[in-house]
């Protein structure tokens, strides 16, 4: 005979009572439309059921047993602990794990008692059930608990409680009095599986009505499922998608297409390898909603294996958990109640009065080569089900847009709906979700977001699975993919809505969110290229140009009705200047300043026309002109001719042209795109060639040297035969006197005019008396340095002729070029003004605005004195040294020559230069003096040989323009100074000047004042007179030494327990103050120790050493114990329960020797002071499961902790004598 055994995580079962009428009465009198197979009253129990994907198929269907809800054995006195979480819960860890449970409980106030039966750890997850009952003050009671699996039971408004006894999980082995109610297994034939010595196939169904597994499973469906389905409508009242119930033949038939003829190729393995075995699928690149297949090397593989498949089938979808042999369902059957002295049996209308058993044999264990084994999971008194959750947070976002397969099709959009996703607990656990969509408005019926089953009506559940790989794993989410947007109006309102149901099939409530989603814009012109050229007349300033273009237009997703070109011309300094911001017009602009000639390119089908121009059809690459259409592929690229442009370049030197585009849709509405993104720019230079105008030129001589004599070098070239060469000068009022009525030299008329009217009076007579030899002996070089007279306003003329061997000079110039021969010199003047008048004023804004300090400047310049004045220069500096010469106040802070920025000048009489200039000047703020300067500067006037000069400059001028804000003062930071624990140094910095400022010193004011008591500290002082170094008794402040912006104050509390006050001030010369507050609470500020992350290393076949280090010492400083704290918590002893692995019951089995440690609530804890920690060395000793020791001086600061248990964490915490505490953490 098999061994039973009672083992969760190889067989788990779930059972709960289904009340059809209540689920009727909560969706206020529903209609359902069900056939009379699924027509029924009353309530139906419900039964599920999992193995473990590692211990794959058993040898035979389930069985199904029932008992009447008895006690399950008899209770014996069990060890537990208790873990208190005052005022109002406790928490009962079993030692051992029980199946059955009872407490006395007293509940001294009266009122509702609560108690949740635990299967794990002290954890919300753990709550499998929870029992209330109401007590008078003073009641007593008896409660009675099963469970396949109870660690621990949690209380809530318990006042005491006694007598607590339970029966092991071993202890069900002599539960007896089981009735074999059904056989349950795969709806598969008898005699496909013979062959592999399995018996699934036999004949299965309730006792005395067995038949064809395939039969029996449309039997059991028509039982253990629920009709009801999710809810007809939504939050919003309109009515949801309508529920389909599948035809259990079909389901049938659909699981006999792949997964059981997979299940059976595996059931050949033994039952530990089935899990393993896995089969490999080819996946076909992904393709979106339009057929598009997505870029991949080929089609993809997948393995799956079919155990694994069907446990997920079973977790996650009731109907084919039933149909799959994982479920079943039977009508509740009552038993009369039974009342005893101190209980009663039965009669609970929230409770099954039935216990259930599900049993599943391994006839050759789970390596197939061992003795058989039976299974057992017990289901004792199912509950009342619970609906699923309902959808929390619910969103709906818009993730993607996707273009339409051909063009003017409706776009689509891929919207995303998620929620929170639920935490896993026993109580109501989500095995499934539906999400569906309606449009929020009109009368169009809602679609369910979901895959119709393959052979069958109704659709297939979504599965509540989690990937590690998640980028969101607190969501749970659904996508639509493919959600159209009509072409018209051009967007679409949606609303979304998801439901949970649980393993039962009882469905939550929809959760509901609406989203608007609006097609994308239409597609954008790009301009690839732009040519203006315009074309030289000859004559004039206008030239016509012609435009050139090229752009291209995306068809694949809109046909296009007509393409828009806006085009606006702008003079522009040169070819790379930007373009002035502007709308852009709805044309092309011709002519600068012009109005807008139209511009569109009109479509007949694919052929394009352009009124006033000319369009040709590229290929993709633009090298060749194609026919409209298919020839351009999807993203058409034309070549666009027009020509009219009317360019005048009288006042600049190039025009550009800002070019965009805009398409027009074909389809209606026809939609009208934006404007290109990224203007084209063109540009056309002025074209034109003219002949040149030779200017007569008069070069300079030097400026006047130390005697006030200017130089000028004169140069020719060697002639040849020359034995030297005579130099003759004239000058411009000897050469006008010998030639009457010519026009004088006026201050009116430039250099080059005068040297004009000399030029053509020479040239008409040149006359040799007018010059005059100015070398007595022959110049033997071709250059000389000559001198103008002294003070001399006139263009002077000098020749040069060479002399022969025989003494004579060349021939004077003569014809009607002798003016060539001329080499003019003017002497050069400086125009230097007169020094300005400088006013400075400190101005500032009236309340309430802020004061906004700084420096009002009037610059006058003395229009009567000197020459014209066309440009002040400031000059400002804070240092008063650099003040006294303005070559040493560095750079000016602004040039003015007109209004602007800051700056306003007002012109001289006549518009001739400047008469004064006015504005602020807004330095930073500073309580040190600002210097100011001002000089004046003519302009250059190279026409008249007149060079700029600065004139000297004004007196320095002084004003205090003081800091916009209070003064500086930094956040009072608290720390400890060391040695006495009640002691508080108080720091702070301020960049306050300590000096006396010109108007007067900064004043620090100290306050410290002990709650309920006096002033440790109380005084006011000017910075200048704050102490250099600490008190040497009491309570003070002063600066640090060598510093100007640090500031200390120590507080010498009488008590540690003593809270302070301290308030500091800062108040500058204009009385502004800035205040810092601290608090001080009672208690030491020193700083908590440090303590290292935990190391951890293991000793092979040993265990596991555990390491910190820390800096606390074994007491503060007024002799008060540092106190260590280590908390470790066991790996439990056996693992969780199904249907998803989670944390698992609290440790079970041999305890290790406690050393140091005491268990308390299963927890393995050291507590006492840090010098109780012994000193060790060297390797533990054999035997020795905890043990706790810290390293030798000076090495002391380092622990260790070897333990040969497992454990799950460890907790590691250091706490002074005040009460604050430091900790580290880490796993096992």
């Amino acid at each position: 005979m098999a061994i039973r055994i009672f083992d969760q995580s190889i067989l788990n079962a779930q059972g709960a009572l289904l009340d059809m009428t209540s689920l009727l009465r909560q969706r206020g009198g529903q209609e359902l439309m069900l056939s009379d197979r699924f027509s029924r009253k009353g309530r139906s129990l419900f039964l599920r059921w999992q193995t473990a994907p590692g211990a794959g198929l058993p040898t035979e269907p389930f069985k199904v047993w029932r008992r009447p809800a008895m006690p399950l054995g008899a209770h014996k006195p069990v060890g537990f602990e208790v873990i208190a979480f005052p005022p109002l819960m406790q928490i009962i860890q079993f030692d051992e794990a029980l199946a059955s449970a009872s407490l006395v409980v007293h509940s001294a106030s009266g009122g509702t008692v609560i108690i949740a039966l635990l299967c794990g750890p002290p954890l919300l997850d753990s709550i499998v059930t929870v029992q209330t009952r109401t007590f008078i003050g003073g009641g007593v009671a008896v409660m009675e608990f099963q469970a396949p699996l109870i660690t621990g039971l949690a209380l809530i408004n318990v006042s005491s409680f006694d007598s607590v006894s339970g029966m092991t999980v071993a202890g069900l082995q002599k539960t007896e009095s089981w009735e074999l109610v059904e056989t349950v297994g795969l709806p598969v034939r008898e005699a496909d599986w013979a062959p592999l010595g399995q018996q699934h196939g036999v004949k299965q169904g309730l006792v005395g009505q067995e038949t064809d597994a395939r039969q029996a499973a449309v039997d059991r469906f028509a039982r253990g499922v629920n009709p009801l389905g999710w809810w007809s409508t939504f939050p919003s009242g309109a009515p949801a998608p309508p529920w389909e119930m599948p035809d259990p033949k079909g389901l049938v038939e659909e699981t006999a297409i792949e997964l059981l003829p997979m299940l059976r190729q595996v059931a050949s393995k033994t039952p530990d390898q089935q899990a393993a075995e896995v089969f490999q699928f080819t996946i076909d690149p992904p393709q979106n909603p339009a057929g598009v297949v997505m870029p991949a090397t080929g089609p993809g593989k997948a393995d799956l294996s079919p155990i694994g498949l069907l446990a997920m089938s079973v977790a996650t979808d009731p109907m084919l958990a039933v149909t799959l042999g994982y479920g079943t369902g039977y009508p509740d059957e009552n038993i009369p109640p039974i009342i005893l002295s101190d209980r009663s049996l039965f009669g609970d209308s929230t409770h099954s009065d039935w216990d259930w058993l599900i049993t599943g044999l391994w006839e050759k264990g789970l390596d197939g080569n061992s003795e058989a084994v039976e299974f057992a999971a017990l289901v004792p008194r199912p509950p009342l089900a619970v609906p699923g959750p309902l959808p929390a947070d619910l969103h709906v976002d818009f993730q993607a847009h996707l273009r339409p397969a051909q063009a003017d099709q409706s776009w689509l959009a891929s919207i995303r709906t998620s929620w929170e996703r639920f935490p896993f607990t026993q109580l109501a656990a989500v095995a499934s979700f539906a999400a569906a969509r309606r449009p929020t408005a009109g009368a169009a019926p809602a679609d369910a977001l979901l895959t119709p089953r393959a052979l069958t009506r109704g659709f297939k559940p979504i599965g509540n699975a989690r990937n590690d790989r998640d980028p969101e794993p607190t969501r749970q989410s659904a996508t639509d993919g493919a959600l159209a947007i009509p072409n018209a109006p051009g967007s679409v309102a949606m609303s979304y809505a998801a439901a949970t149901q649980t393993i039962f099939g009882v469905w939550s409530r929809w959760a509901e969110g609406a989203i608007t989603v609006a097609q994308p814009e239409p597609a954008l012109v790009q301009v690839l290229s732009a040519d203006l050229r315009p074309t030289d007349t000859g004559s004039g300033t206008v030239c016509p140009a012609t435009l050139v273009m090229e752009i291209s237009v995306d068809w694949r997703v809109r046909t296009v009705r007509r393409v828009e070109l806006s085009g606006r011309l702008f003079a522009a300094a040169s070819r790379h200047a930007a373009a002035p911001a502007a709308a852009p017009p709805a044309g092309l602009q011709k002519a600068l300043g012009s109005v807008i000639a139209t511009g569109q390119i009109t479509f007949a089908g694919d052929t394009p026309s352009l009124a006033g121009g000319t369009v040709e059809c590229l290929n993709t690459e633009g090298s060749a002109v194609v026919p409209p259409g298919a020839a351009q592929t999807a993203s058409r690229r034309y070549r666009i001719t027009v020509p009219g442009f009317s360019l005048d370049y009288a006042a600049t030197p190039h025009i550009g042209l800002v070019l965009q585009g805009r398409v027009v849709e074909r389809i209606a509405p026809g939609r009208v795109g934006p404007w290109s993104p990224t203007p084209r720019l063109a540009y056309a230079s002025d074209p034109r060639a003219r002949p040149t105008v030779v200017v007569d030129l008069v070069r300079l001589a030097s400026l006047p040297d130390a005697a006030g004599e200017c130089h000028a070098h004169i140069t020719w070239a060697a002639a040849p035969g020359a034995i030297g060469y005579a130099l003759y000068e004239s000058s411009e009022t000897r050469i006008l006197g010998s030639h009457p009525g010519l026009p004088q030299p006026t201050p009116d008329r430039t250099l080059s005019q005068r040297l004009t009217t000399i030029k053509q009076a020479f040239a008409a007579n040149p006359i040799r008396r007018d010059f005059i030899r100015r070398n007595p002996d022959l110049i033997t070089v071709t250059d000389i340095d000559v001198t103008l007279p002294r003070g001399s306003r006139d263009i002077h003329l000098y020749t040069v002729l060479p002399v022969m061997a025989g003494g004579t000079e060349g021939p004077w110039p003569s014809g009607p070029d002798a003016d060539e021969a001329l080499i003019p010199y003017a002497a050069p003047k400086v125009a230097v003004p007169a020094p300005p008048t400088l006013e400075v004023q400190l101005a500032s804004d009236k309340p309430p605005a802020a004061p906004n300090y700084r420096a009002r400047l009037r610059i006058g310049a003395r229009t009567g004195a000197g020459a014209t004045t066309k440009r002040i220069d400031i000059y400002r500096v804070r240092v008063d040294d650099a003040a006294r010469r303005l070559d040493s106040m560095g750079p000016a802070i602004a040039s003015v020559t007109a209004t602007g920025g800051a700056w306003s000048v007002s012109p001289a009489a006549g518009g001739g230069g400047i008469a004064s200039v006015t504005g602020f000047d807004a330095p930073n703020g500073s309580w040190r003096t600002v210097w100011y300067r001002a000089v004046a500067w003519s302009e250059d006037d190279p026409l008249r040989a007149v060079l700029k000069g600065r004139s000297e400059p004004s007196p320095a001028v002084s004003v205090l323009v003081p800091p916009a804000d209070p003064p500086n003062l930094s956040p009072l930071t608290i720390s400890w100074p060391g040695g006495d624990p009640a002691a508080v140094l108080v720091s702070f910095t301020s960049s306050a000047p300590v000096a006396p400022t010109p108007i007067g010193p900064h004043r620090l004011s100290l306050q410290a004042a002990v709650a309920g008591g006096g002033d440790l500290v109380l005084a006011t002082t000017d910075l200048e007179k704050v102490a250099g170094s600490q008190p040497a008794t009491g309570s003070g402040g002063w600066r640090v030494a060598g510093s100007a912006t640090e500031y200390r104050l120590l507080l010498r509390r009488a008590s540690v327990n003593d809270a302070v006050s301290v308030i500091v001030r800062m108040t500058d010369p204009l009385g502004r103050v800035t205040e810092r507050t601290a608090s001080v609470a009672a208690g030491s500020v020193a700083p908590l120790p440090s303590l290292s992350s935990i190391d951890a290393f293991t000793i092979a076949g040993r265990g596991r050493v555990f390491s910190f280090s820390t800096d606390a010492p074994n007491t503060d400083g007024s002799g008060g114990a540092n106190r260590l704290r280590i908390e470790l918590v066991p790996e439990p002893a056996a693992p969780g329960p199904l249907p998803r692995p989670r944390p698992t019951p609290i440790p079970i089995g041999p305890r290790p020797p406690l050393s140091l440690f005491r268990l308390i609530g299963g927890v393995y804890v050291f507590d006492g002071p840090l010098a109780s920690v012994p000193t060790t060395s060297g390797a533990p000793a054999a035997g020795v499961s905890l043990l706790l020791g810290r390293q030798a001086a000076p090495l002391d600061d380092n622990f260790g902790l070897f333990a040969s248990l497992k454990l799950r964490s460890v907790l590691v915490r250091i706490t002074l004598p005040d009460g604050r505490s430091v900790e580290q953490r880490r796993r096992g």
